[in-house]
């Protein structure tokens, strides 16, 4: 049997437990086909040697791929992998698993164009809602935006645009649609430090933010969806600039 150390040297595995790295690599597999919709995966003893695993380890991290959807156990019969149509799309470990396995585009489009549904949707809340304590988190943000796109600094610039929506989220008062967030808060921030290697420096990245700020300041849910539907037609562009480049790159 292979040792547990070198499952975690294996690409698009990353840190934590036995059990999660195994989930990773197994979710690596199907998502690269080495096993298909309707597959079969190895005898729980053949499979658990391959990974250098105990077969306790490795029942755990399939009952936990199960419970994503991704995979069905049918007794006596085995275990068989899902189409994905019945996997949790926005569980963080299958996120991770689409991006690190090359398929960012899709992934990125999609949550793009979710974002663009629940936020147009939730700013005339924030609107209403927001009290002095957001606006004044707002204004930091957007000051820090401001100063990071005069730096050329990607991260610091991908962080205060995180707290700027963040705050808006927090403002709009919530809470399905913040626990929704958060699933997704790992594949949201890989995607906004892809889009402003590319767009850092360009003046429309802070403007439109701050015609959303001063929408909210004002408490004018009409102007805020206004402003929030004209920044998410600039974020689609900057997505669609990444996901240009990343096919071009391959």
């Amino acid at each position: 049997m292979g040792t547990p150390t070198a499952l975690g040297a294996l690409p698009g595995v990353r840190a934590g437990s036995l059990t999660d790295r195994v989930e990773q690599r197994l979710i690596a597999a199907i998502i690269a086909r080495q096993f298909d919709v309707d597959d079969r995966l190895p005898q729980e003893s053949e499979l658990a040697e391959e990974l250098g695993v105990s077969r306790l380890t490795l029942r755990e991290a399939v009952k936990s791929l199960q419970r994503l959807g991704v995979v069905r156990i049918e007794r006596g019969r085995g275990t068989f992998v899902n189409p994905r149509s019945r996997w949790s799309q926005l569980d963080p470990l299958i996120l991770t698993a689409m991006i690190d396995a090359g398929q960012g585009a899709g992934v990125y489009r999609s949550l793009t164009e979710l974002r663009r549904m629940l936020e147009v949707g939730l700013v005339p809340l924030a609107a209403e809602r927001r009290t002095e304590e957001h606006l004044a988190a707002l204004g930091d943000a957007l000051h820090r935006m401001q100063h990071a796109c005069d730096a050329h600094d990607v991260g610091a610039f991908a962080a205060a645009d995180l707290d700027f929506h963040d705050v808006l989220l927090d403002a709009a008062d919530n809470p399905i649609v913040l626990a929704l967030y958060g699933l997704m808060n790992d594949a949201l921030r890989r995607i906004r430090e892809q889009t402003t290697t590319r767009t850092i420096g360009d003046p429309a990245a802070v403007d439109t933010h701050r015609r959303v700020f001063e929408a909210v300041q004002a408490g004018d849910p009409l102007a805020s969806v206004d402003a929030m539907s004209r920044h998410f037609d600039n974020t689609a562009r900057y997505v669609a600039q990444v996901i240009d480049a990343d096919q071009d790159d391959g």
